[in-house]
C-alpha cells in the first residue's frame, strides 16, 4: 500500500508540474503583453532608419523597385537589404503611412518572439526555473520594450533568429525534412533583414560540419547563395557594392576624413568594443539606471564569469549550436565602428544572454536556489521599476498629443526641425530639392526630394554634389545631438555667401532654410 501511495505520490508531482509552469507561463505573457500595449509609443524613432525603412517598401509597393526615391533621381539602394521593408508592405498596404499603426508590426514580432523563447528553452534548459526567469526577464526588460514599439529591424530579426533555431531544434527532434529546409529559409531571411546578424549562417555551418551532417551543410549553403547570389550580382553590377562594408572599412563612419583601418586600428577597435559592451552596455540592460562605473564594473565582470561558465558547460554537453551562435555574433559586434556600439546591436542576443547569465549562476551556486531567485529578484525589480516609470511617462505624452500637442515628448531641437519641415512643405515647390541632415524625415514630412550633404569640409566638393543633383534649398539645422552641419556646412556657406539666402528660420535652437541661387 505504501508502495503504491508513493507511486501515486510521485505520479501527482509528475502530472502537476508541467501544469503550474504552464499556468505561470500564462499568467506572465498576460502581464508582458500589457505592460507592451502600455509602453506603446506613436512618436516617431529619431535616428532615421525606420523612415529609410518605410520609404524603401513605398518604393517597391510603388513599382520602382528597390530605390531611395526620397533622393534626387531615385538611386537604387544598396546599403540595407530588403527583408524589412518587405516586412512593411503589408501593413503600408492596410495603414498607409500612419506611423502609429506600422508601429504595431515590432510589437506584433516581439509577443511572437517572448513565445519562441519560451518553446526554445523548453528543449535546452534542464531546470523549468531557468526557463522562466530568463523569460519573464526578457519580457519585462526596458529594453526589450522599448523595441518592441521602435520600427527598426531589431524586434523582426531577433523573431526571425529565434524562428529558425525553433524548427531546427523540431526537425532534429521529429527527423523532419521539410522543418529542416524552414529552418534554412528562415536563417537566410533573416540575414536579408539584419546585414550584422550574419553570424548565424557560421553558427550553424561549423555546427553541422562538427555533426559531419555534410548533406544538411550543402543543403543550407545552397539555398543561402540561391537568394544571396542575384542579391550580391545586383550590387556589384550597380557598381556600388555594400554600404555596411564600406563604412565598416573606415575609422569613423561620420568622418570619413579620418581615413580607413589598418590592423592596430582594428584591433584597437575590437579591444575597445568588447570592453564596452562587456562593462557598459550589458550591465546597462541588467541594471537599467545610471550605475557608478565600479559597481558596473564588477557587474560586468561577474556577468562575463557567469557567460564563460555557461558557454563550457554547454559545449561539454555537445550542445554547441547556441555558443557558436554567440560567439561568431560577438565577433561581428566588436569588429563594428565604436560609433555603433550600443544596447540596439546586442538585443538580438540578449535572451541567449539572459538565459546563459542565469544558467552560470545555477552552476556556480548549485546548492543555493534561495540565491538565485535573489538575482532574479533584484533585477525584475529594477526592470518593473523602470517600466512603470515609463508607462507613466508614456501615458502623460500620449494624452497630450491626444489634445492635440503633437510635438509632445519630443526633444526641443526635433521640435523645431519639423516646424522647419512644415514651413517647407507649405512655402516651397513639389519640384524642391532639399540637402538636410536628417533627408529621410523631409522626404516624409514635405513629400519633397531630399539627401544629406557629403561629409567633408571641402566647400567645393559639396558645392559640387549640390550643382549635380539640382537642389533648390539647405536646411541648416543646430541638433544637440551632433554637430556634424556646423563642422560641414558653416565652411560652405561662408565660401559661397552669394549662393545661399535665408528665407526662414525657427526659434532656438534655429533651424534656417536657405534658397540656393542658381
Amino acid at each position: 500500500m505504501r508502495r503504491k501511495g508513493s507511486k501515486k505520490k510521485e505520479g501527482r508531482v509528475a502530472i502537476h508540474k508541467p501544469i503550474k509552469t504552464k499556468r505561470i507561463f500564462l499568467l506572465s505573457f498576460l502581464f508582458i503583453a500589457i505592460l507592451t500595449l502600455l509602453s506603446f509609443d506613436t512618436r516617431y524613432y529619431l535616428g532615421g532608419d525606420n523612415i529609410r525603412y518605410i520609404i524603401l517598401a513605398k518604393s517597391i509597393i510603388s513599382g520602382q523597385g528597390y530605390r531611395d526615391i526620397n533622393e534626387p533621381s531615385s538611386p537604387p539602394h544598396t546599403t540595407y537589404p530588403p527583408g524589412f521593408p518587405l516586412l512593411l508592405i503589408p501593413f503600408l498596404l492596410l495603414f498607409g503611412l500612419s506611423y502609429p499603426l506600422l508601429n504595431l508590426l515590432p510589437l506584433i514580432l516581439a509577443l511572437f518572439s517572448l513565445f519562441l523563447f519560451f518553446l526554445i528553452l523548453k528543449g535546452a534548459s534542464e531546470k523549468e526555473e531557468l526557463r522562466l526567469i530568463s523569460f519573464s526577464l526578457l519580457g519585462t526588460s526596458p529594453i526589450f520594450l522599448l523595441y518592441s514599439h521602435t520600427l527598426l529591424s531589431e524586434i523582426p530579426f531577433l523573431f526571425f533568429t529565434l524562428l529558425t533555431f525553433y524548427l531546427f531544434s523540431q526537425s532534429e527532434k521529429k527527423k523532419s525534412p521539410f522543418l529542416l529546409i524552414a529552418s534554412f529559409l528562415s536563417l537566410t531571411f533573416s540575414l536579408f533583414i539584419r546585414t550584422a546578424g550574419i553570424g548565424i549562417l557560421p553558427a550553424f555551418s561549423l555546427y553541422l560540419l562538427l555533426k559531419k551532417r555534410y548533406r544538411e551543410l550543402i543543403t543550407l549553403l545552397i539555398l543561402f547563395l540561391l537568394f544571396f547570389l542575384p542579391y550580391f550580382l545586383y550590387n556589384r553590377h550597380l557598381g556600388r557594392g555594400s554600404g555596411y562594408l564600406e563604412l565598416f572599412t573606415y575609422k569613423n563612419p561620420y568622418n570619413p576624413e579620418e581615413g580607413k583601418i589598418g590592423l592596430t586600428t582594428y584591433l584597437s577597435r575590437f579591444g575597445k568594443n568588447f570592453y564596452l559592451y562587456s562593462f557598459f552596455v550589458f550591465p546597462q540592460m541588467l541594471f537599467p539606471f545610471t550605475l557608478p562605473s565600479p559597481f558596473r564594473f564588477l557587474v560586468g565582470l561577474f556577468s562575463l564569469l557567469l557567460l564563460i561558465i555557461s558557454f563550457r558547460k554547454r559545449l561539454k554537453a555537445k550542445d554547441s549550436l547556441y555558443p557558436f551562435y554567440l560567439f561568431f555574433s560577438f565577433f561581428i559586434l566588436f569588429s563594428w565602428p565604436e560609433v555603433w556600439t550600443g544596447d540596439r546591436f546586442l538585443l538580438p542576443l540578449f535572451p541567449f544572454l539572459l538565459y546563459y547569465l542565469f544558467l552560470g549562476f545555477d552552476s556556480l551556486f548549485p546548492k543555493r536556489g534561495s540565491l538565485l531567485y535573489l538575482f532574479f529578484g533584484i533585477i525584475a525589480l529594477g526592470y518593473l521599476i523602470k517600466d512603470f516609470q515609463g508607462v507613466g511617462e508614456n501615458i502623460g505624452i500620449n494624452l497630450s498629443r491626444l489634445k492635440g500637442d503633437r510635438y509632445a515628448g519630443y526633444p526641443l531641437d526635433w521640435v523645431r526641425y519639423f516646424q522647419a519641415c512644415e514651413w517647407i512643405k507649405e512655402h516651397t515647390e513639389r519640384d524642391a530639392v532639399i540637402v538636410a541632415r536628417k533627408p529621410e524625415f523631409v522626404y516624409f514630412l514635405t513629400e519633397r526630394k531630399s539627401f544629406l550633404y557629403p561629409f567633408t569640409t571641402d566647400p567645393k566638393k559639396i558645392m559640387a554634389k549640390i550643382e549635380e543633383r539640382e537642389a533648390t534649398h539647405l536646411l541648416f539645422d543646430q541638433f544637440f545631438w551632433t554637430q556634424t552641419s556646423s563642422r560641414y556646412l558653416t565652411p560652405l556657406l561662408n565660401e559661397f555667401s552669394n549662393r545661399f539666402e535665408p528665407i526662414y528660420s525657427t526659434d532656438y535652437p534655429q533651424m534656417i532654410v536657405y534658397q540656393i541661387k542658381r
